[in-house]
């Protein structure tokens, strides 16, 4: 058929059962487990820090040189898609961590700074991002650090009881 447009790559989609983060929408700060914290060298509670957008909690280790973790659950959005939909993906980023599709914000990946979005569910995005304070010191690539810390988080949530 001449003129037609091609089909639009359809949305990714996970390869694995959907995961139920709904409970962590406003309570963030259990979505890693005691031995993913201390897998990060994250020894302290989590700091709640309540957004505009999104509740988000916020690890810190001890040295101040070391990474800084931050997660939020999204139920806003429209999953995974929706965000895709408004908001512009690093083209280098990861196709799906743990099976879920994922990517890197665009705009949040500055020198020491990266955001990893998870579509857990078709309408669950788990947010996670990563500042390293002294880039080079403990860590330079944030964006293997959100990944790896996202990974970490579907992990355990993935092997709780239901």
């Amino acid at each position: 058929m001449l003129g037609a447009r091609p089909a639009a790559a359809p949305p990714p989609t996970s390869t694995v059962d959907p995961l139920d983060l709904s409970a962590f929408r406003d309570a963030p700060c259990g979505l890693p487990g005691d031995a993913e914290l201390a897998r990060f060298f994250l020894a302290v509670p989590g700091r709640l820090t309540p957004a505009a957008a999104l509740t988000e909690c916020e690890w810190a280790s001890a040295n101040p040189r070391a990474p800084r973790y931050q997660a939020a659950v999204d139920l806003n959005s429209g999953g995974l898609p929706g965000l895709r939909r408004r908001t512009p993906f690093a083209p280098d980023g990861p196709a799906a961590i743990h099976g879920y599709p994922a990517g890197h914000v665009a705009a949040g990946r500055t020198a020491g700074w990266c955001t990893v979005d998870v579509g857990v569910a078709p309408d669950t995005v788990l947010q996670v991002s990563v500042t390293i304070p002294a880039p080079g010191v403990l860590s330079d690539d944030p964006c293997t650090d959100a990944d790896q810390f996202a990974g970490a988080i579907i992990g355990f949530q993935g092997h709780r009881a239901p």
